[in-house]
């Protein structure tokens, strides 16, 4: 099995981390999205990743990767009754709308721009500390696959508070005790390549003049 994907992509890191989680034998390719190898076309239609390659079959979508990873290889991380699995699902979907509005943030090309998502994600985060539980992860003390889905988020957000208090934490403290929770966990640390944090940066230096700007050590 074959997963193939990009050094700092999120969705790629929800599914190395799950990977590690599951403790499932695997082989990591990393690929230049900007230059992709020939055959990455005939395996994701989208042009995107990550990619799994299990036997003859691609599957793409780190959504479907991670219900596959969870269906195939135990112990199951989704609950297994309908209407919270469901509820599950639906706040990982909230997940992918957060990073999509933290990217929004850290790649701002003006700082209209960079207020605008910053207001976006603070909306959301309200919403996100509404419903948690004073609980170590989002369902329990057991880690479920809306963990996995929301550590990429974390990753990032600690990074970029560290260089610009851009939320106030103390408005959020159940939201923080859940971050905390996920990051110290050794499956989310060892899912990230070596200079990550370099890595990070230098794609806003080269994405979002503004937010570069912002977040410069």
């Amino acid at each position: 099995m074959e997963l193939i994907g990009y050094e700092i992509c999120p969705y790629v890191q929800r599914c190395i981390i799950l990977l590690l989680v599951k403790g499932t034998p695997h082989r990591l390719t990393f690929i230049d999205l900007e230059h992709p190898p020939s055959w990455f076309r005939a395996l994701s239609p989208l042009g995107q990743v990550p990619v799994l390659k299990v036997e003859d079959r691609a599957l793409f979508d780190s959504g479907v990767i991670n219900e596959y990873l969870d269906e195939a290889f135990p112990p199951r991380l989704h609950p297994e009754d309908p209407l919270p699995r469901a509820w599950h699902r639906s706040w990982i979907a909230f997940g992918t709308a957060c990073l999509s509005s933290l990217a929004a943030l850290y790649l701002a090309k003006e700082e209209r721009d960079y207020l605008r998502a910053r207001g976006d994600l603070l909306h959301k985060l309200r919403r996100l500390e509404q419903i948690l539980e004073p609980l170590p992860f989002f369902g329990g003390k057991a880690l479920s696959l809306v963990d996995v889905a929301y550590a990429p988020f974390f990753v990032r957000l600690e990074l970029l508070q560290g260089r610009h208090a851009f939320y106030p934490e103390e408005h959020f403290p159940k939201i923080s005790r859940w971050g905390k929770a996920l990051l110290d966990l050794p499956q989310v640390q060892d899912s990230l390549v070596p200079d990550f944090s370099q890595r990070f940066f230098a794609h806003i230096r080269k994405k979002g003049p503004y937010a570069a700007r912002l977040f410069s050590p």
